[in-house]
This record gives structure tokens, C-alpha cells and sequence, in this order.
């Protein structure tokens, strides 16, 4: 038997904290929903926040049985931008649940978020068990290699950049490090990949400089390239360019998600 509570955090929270938490029930009325799960994503949840960083809500959640069973597809995806820089994304559960078994990162980041608003405790403890089963190693590494390269090429060329893009770069580029040396899933927040550069010394010294500057400034704020940080990018870009190659493909019997999904739902 389904244990159907939901839990709101209890946690002492923010006066934003307590807007977002009502937006998610005014959003469950609104659209006939139920929130399996609701966290905080982007740069308040990897750890490196700028004083005026948006709130990025991601969300799961569940529609009611009768609108599963319409002959024609539903709208899976809700996406909202609200005042106040309150940005929710939302996904159906069949929806993430097809990216979770697909080794999507997102899914995998947003169980590790630190700031949750919203669980249903049986489904997030199904979903985190089956995690290690469904987790890809060359997926993940494509995918965080190529917004190392994306960020890197498209946002750090300028005269001048934003502060924010090199972390935008730089953490990704850790977790493909991670998941080349460990295997595994990396952890979400920007510290907890530190165990991998910490023996260098140089480069530690600028991470911490560096957050230490975006802390004190804004998501706009511009600055001089570092060379620094170009030359250990493009090396490990190089490094890593045909990596993913070393990692075989995996393909996961579906059907476990798929009981997951029917109880939920059910």
C-alpha cells in the first residue's frame, strides 16, 4: 500500500521560501495537479548564488488517471516565469520518468537539491533506489561536456564576461571529471566536487577567489577574461573529447519505472 502524503518542508523558511511554497498550491488548483516533488535548481542550489540569482523551481508532477487514458497526448510540461524572478519548470511524471530511464540529468540533479519545497515520500524514495540502475556514464559525460563547451565557446570569448559563465562551465566540466574518475552520478553542489581539484593548489585558489567575487556581485556583472581558467577548459575539453567513447552503451528494462508510474497514478 502507497503511502499518499505529501509533505511541504516544515523547515524555517525565507519569506520568498513561503511565496514559492503557496505558488505550488495555488499552481495545484489551478492546473488539477498533484506536486510529487518541488526543489530549488541553478546556481541557489549548486551553491554559487549571486545577491539578485532568480529562484529556479523545478517540479514533478501527477495528472489524474482519466487524463492518461485520452486518445490523444496531454501537454507534459508546465512552464511558468513569475515576478519577482521566480522561474517554474515543471514535468509530468510520465514525462520524467521516460528522461529518468533516458539517464537525463536534470532528474539526477534535482533529488540531490538541497532546498526542497515539496515530496511525496514513497515515490522519491522508489525513484532515488532505482537511481544507480538507470544512471548512464557516457550519457552524463556527453551531456556535461557539452555544456562545458557550449558555455565556454558561446559566452566566455568576449573583451568582456560574466562572472556567472565561468561557473556555468566550470561545473559541469567537474562532473565530467567526477563521473570519469568515480563512475557515479556527481554530486550537485559546486563544493562537493572540490575533492577532485583540491591537490592543486593553483586552481583551488582561484575557484575560491572567484566565488568569493560572485558572491559580492550581481547576475549581470561583467569582468576581464581569465587566462587562468581558459587554459585548464580547453585542456580538459581536449582531454576528454573522445572519452565518452571508453564508456559502453546501456540500455534498462523500462518496467520498473513503468510499475512506478502505474502506481502513482493509480
Amino acid at each position: 500500500m502507497i503511502d499518499y502524503s505529501f509533505i511541504f518542508y516544515p523547515y524555517k523558511k525565507t519569506l520568498m521560501q513561503e511565496k514559492i511554497i503557496a505558488e505550488l498550491k495555488k499552481l495545484e488548483t489551478e492546473q488539477d495537479i498533484e506536486i510529487l516533488y518541488a526543489c530549488e535548481s541553478g546556481s541557489r542550489a549548486w551553491g554559487f548564488p549571486s545577491p539578485d540569482s532568480d529562484y529556479d523551481v523545478r517540479f514533478i508532477y501527477v495528472q489524474s488517471p482519466k487524463r492518461y487514458l485520452s486518445i490523444y497526448d496531454r501537454k507534459d510540461a508546465i512552464d511558468l516565469f513569475l515576478a519577482e524572478d521566480l522561474d517554474f519548470i515543471g514535468w509530468d511524471v510520465r514525462k520524467a520518468l521516460r528522461l529518468f530511464h533516458k539517464s537525463n540529468a536534470s532528474p539526477f540533479e534535482w533529488m540531490q537539491s538541497p532546498i526542497i519545497y515539496k515530496e511525496h515520500p514513497v515515490f522519491m524514495k522508489k525513484l532515488r533506489e532505482l537511481a544507480s540502475n538507470y544512471f548512464s556514464p557516457r550519457a552524463a559525460l556527453h551531456h556535461y561536456l557539452g555544456i562545458t563547451k557550449h558555455t565556454y565557446l558561446g559566452h566566455l570569448q568576449g573583451e568582456q564576461v560574466k562572472i556567472k559563465k565561468y561557473f556555468y562551465a566550470l561545473r559541469p566540466l567537474f562532473c565530467a571529471m567526477w563521473i570519469v574518475e568515480n563512475r557515479t552520478y556527481p554530486p550537485l553542489q559546486f563544493h562537493d566536487l572540490f575533492p577532485l581539484i583540491d591537490h592543486d593548489k593553483e586552481l583551488m585558489e582561484n575557484v575560491e577567489g572567484l566565488l568569493t567575487r560572485k558572491a559580492n556581485s550581481y547576475e549581470t556583472d561583467v569582468i576581464t577574461p581569465i587566462p587562468f581558467f581558459h587554459e585548464f577548459i580547453e585542456q580538459k575539453l581536449a582531454e576528454f573529447e573522445d572519452t565518452f567513447h571508453d564508456f559502453d552503451k546501456t540500455k534498462i528494462d523500462a518496467e520498473p519505472l513503468n510499475n512506478l508510474f502505474r502506481e502513482i497514478v493509480m
